[in-house]
């Protein structure tokens, strides 16, 4: 039995149009309301993009939303996805302010994430 998880993200579908939770299954991602899988759109570059424009037409969270899928969906590493994410914004026309911007946006998340995690810094010990 393949058990689906809701994530935190919502994202404006292409396929049903609805602003869902996007679930995650074994090996893939779709939206929660259609079933379309975000996976296989990834794969058409075009297509997903436009996807993306249009979340984060939607505002700042919309933004943050395209990013996240963008790095699940399209398996590329943090800051790839971050640099593509921007650039597309930026050709698009969507501004997103300087400390909404993703290679901050993902620092933000770090400086939360690591301390939650028990991750402590090293820290030198001079004598």
């Amino acid at each position: 039995m393949t058990r689906a998880v809701e994530s935190t993200i919502h994202f404006l579908c292409p396929g049903c149009g609805a602003t869902a939770l996007v679930r995650e299954t074994p090996g893939s991602y779709g939206c929660a309301a259609c079933g379309l899988d975000y996976v296989a759109l990834a794969r058409d570059k075009e297509r997903f993009d436009a996807a993306l424009v249009a979340n984060m037409r939607t505002g700042l969270d919309g933004v943050l939303m395209a990013l996240a899928l963008h790095q699940l969906a399209g398996g590329l590493p943090p800051a790839q996805s971050a640099e593509h994410v921007r650039a597309l914004a930026e050709r698009s026309g969507i501004d997103i302010p300087e400390y909404q911007r993703p290679t901050n946006i993902f620092q933000t998340v770090l400086c939360l994430l690591v301390p939650s995690l028990g991750i402590k810094k090293r820290t030198s010990r001079r004598s």
